[in-house]
């Protein structure tokens, strides 16, 4: 049985969100967009063995998130690679960091009601289960520097 307690329907959403658009570009020009939503729809509502997952995630959030990211990536692979640390490229940040970064660089330039601050510590935790302490150090550094510059 898969523990659902203590993880919110948003964060739950984020996650099926990066790790739908880690399964776009692994698959790049294998599955389109709605390929990959298909498969998380089927995962998280179909084949998750908790019957209250129907409850557990957004859909439509993780849609647009997923729309949003995969639509505008080479501009928001910009705006990561303008806010690097010198020395650092796109190229050497792990897939799974790197799709975390997108879709929080997605959710914060398309859903500006959200606070900027939530959307900060979200991705810097789920930073700590994608990858490990240093890499939610990344995150922090890295998005704190896109929200300055986007949210002003």
């Amino acid at each position: 049985m898969t523990d659902h307690q203590g993880i919110s329907p948003q964060r739950r959403s984020r996650i099926a969100a990066i790790q739908a658009l880690y399964q776009l570009n692994f698959f790049a020009g294998e599955k389109s967009t709605a390929d990959v939503l298909a498969d998380i729809e089927n995962y998280y509502l179909k084949y998750d063995d908790d019957s209250s997952s129907k409850e557990q995630i957004n859909m439509n959030f993780i849609k647009e998130l997923l729309n949003y990211a995969a639509q505008n990536q080479e501009d928001i692979d910009k705006v990561i690679s303008e806010r690097l640390t010198a020395g650092w490229t796109l190229t050497r940040i792990s897939s799974n960091l790197l799709s975390l970064l997108r879709i929080a660089v997605a959710e914060i330039t398309k859903f500006k009601e959200t606070d900027a601050a939530i959307i900060l510590n979200e991705y810097v935790d789920l930073a700590k289960v994608f990858e490990n302490e240093q890499g939610s150090k990344f995150v922090n550094a890295s998005l704190d520097k896109v929200i300055k510059n986007i949210r002003g």
